[in-house]
């Protein structure tokens, strides 16, 4: 372990060793070791790092295989289904040769019409499920034109390729572009009517952002995270043509390492004045506050700007969003504040939770050990210790 250690960073990566001028004066022939020496290091290493993989995984898969025998049984001993076991078990009654026949006919009276919103989020269970009663549409009655007339059946897909965020769900957006091939071939077989309707045009947003986006995905490359094949073009049609729009890309800033904080009593998210986030929101907050007070026009309302024309979007609620509210009252900009406070993140809240746990429990040593050590009682490690014993 120390030698592995010693011919590794702190990175753990493996080192590279070069032996200086002065060894390589005194011995002509160490350089050539050493740099055999690297060669065979490197390829232990990897071998080495491959098994660590291996085996952490080995344990993972293990850990897992036990929790899921005892979510089910647990499951099963209250008679209780989630949210996987209900399309599983859908998906067996339409699809299973001895049932499905006599389910598919019983739903076959009483379903005119399927509509699947937010299709890109569908997974390819679920598209199995749509696909057993589609298939009724398109098989007895449902083949002849004047049956179809009379009792007309439809399947209503809507969905973006590039909003697909359930993957761990199971949603699979190259499986609705085969539903979707699968169910115009179906039409076709039987003459029925199939529109497959491209929706190009943005309400949202202005000239200046779809065409940096466009840009952006016009590279095959990038384009390969929000579409499923290299013919998929990301292309825009404007509808707010006359209203102006502004892409501006700021400088990216490095994250620094964060001091350790002393203060127990201090949020948890609490940061330094020489970080990221404080510096970018001292410089969004002094931009606005700039707007406001060289009273920049909007010439979309006919009036300088005012602090309620300004929405700011954060990727997520983090340290960002409370120094974008500091900073911005620092600077005289009226703001109505975050919509949501994370309550039970701070310290201070957790310590005070802890007590009310105890004060219900009071056998709970577990959460009593956590609560002497807090600021409100302020034990040592050694006073709980002497407690204890």
């Amino acid at each position: 372990v120390a030698l592995l250690a010693a011919l590794t960073d702190s990175s753990s990566e493996a080192r590279t060793l070069k032996p200086d001028k002065q060894v390589q004066k005194a011995a002509p022939g160490v350089l050539a070791l050493a740099e055999e020496f690297n060669d065979a290091f490197q390829a232990w290493f990897e071998r080495y790092n491959a098994h660590f993989v291996a085996s952490a995984t080995a344990s993972v898969i293990t850990l897992a295989e036990t929790f899921l025998q005892q979510y089910k049984a647990g499951k099963d001993a209250h008679g209780l289904l989630d949210y996987e076991d209900l399309i599983e078990r859908t998906e067996a009654l339409l699809t299973k040769e001895r049932m499905a026949p006599w389910v598919l006919y019983k739903l076959d009276g009483g379903i005119d019409h399927i509509l699947i919103d937010e299709a890109q989020d569908t997974s390819p269970a679920q598209w199995r499920i749509i696909g057993a009663i589609a298939e009724e549409f398109y098989a007895g009655l449902s083949r002849d034109p004047p049956s179809r007339a009379h009792r007309p059946r439809t399947v209503f897909a809507v969905g973006d390729l590039k909003q697909s965020i359930y993957s761990f769900q199971g949603a699979d957006p190259g499986s609705f572009q085969q539903m979707r091939a699968h169910l115009q071939e179906r039409a076709q077989h039987v003459d029925a009517p199939f529109s497959d309707v491209p929706l190009l045009r943005s309400f949202r947003s202005t000239a200046p952002v779809l065409e940096m986006v466009d840009k952006v995905f016009a590279d095959a490359v990038a384009r390969q995270g929000v579409a499923t094949g290299d013919a998929d073009q990301v292309i825009h049609q404007l509808s707010r043509i006359s209203e102006a729009g502004r892409v501006e890309i700021w400088p990216a800033l490095e994250k620094l390492a964060q001091p350790k904080v002393d203060d127990a009593w201090l949020p948890l998210d609490t940061v330094t004045p020489d970080h990221p986030a404080v510096t970018l929101a001292t410089d969004i907050a002094k931009m606005i506050a700039g707007w406001l007070k060289a009273k920049t026009p909007l010439p979309s309302k006919g009036r300088p700007i005012e602090p309620g024309d300004i929405l700011i979007l954060v990727r997520r609620r983090n340290a960002l969003t409370e120094e974008l509210i500091r900073q911005l009252k620092r600077c005289g900009v009226p703001v109505s504040g975050a919509d949501r406070l994370k309550l039970l993140g701070h310290m201070a809240v957790q310590d005070l939770i802890a007590l009310g746990h105890f004060a219900l429990n009071p056998h709970d040593d577990l959460t009593l050990g956590g609560l002497l050590k807090s600021p409100l009682i302020g034990l040592s490690e050694d006073n709980l210790f002497d407690l204890a014993h």
